[in-house]
């Protein structure tokens, strides 16, 4: 469990990074704090709907087993982000390419 939590962190401060990366210098706050915000309001609405005896009330174990379904999830969504944009860009890249042909 403890290799989970640093998983998520590492995961989380290499998307800041890449999010602050790509900003202008003075939007560095404002999309970093939104960013918290909705990871925030996120996890809360999470732990609660797994926490809760009402909705869920999961022992800690399965806690873990349904936090890590959904980091999977997340990876396995953008891996599937990643890769349609590849696709797009080399399709993109031969529609450029001008077609040679060879005659025999």
């Amino acid at each position: 469990m403890l290799f989970f939590n640093i998983i998520v962190s590492t995961c989380m401060t290499i998307a800041t990074f890449k999010i602050a990366h790509s900003l202008m210098t003075n939007l560095y706050g404002f999309v970093v704090g939104l960013n918290a915000c909705i990871a925030g309001t996120l996890d809360l609405l999470a732990t609660f709907i797994v926490i809760d005896d009402h909705v869920l009330g999961l022992p800690p174990i399965q806690q873990y087993q349904v936090y890590s379904g959904f980091a999977v999830l997340f990876v396995v969504l953008y891996f599937c982000y990643k890769a349609m944009l590849l696709a797009f860009k080399t399709r993109q890249q031969d529609e450029k390419e001008p077609r040679v042909f060879l005659c025999r």
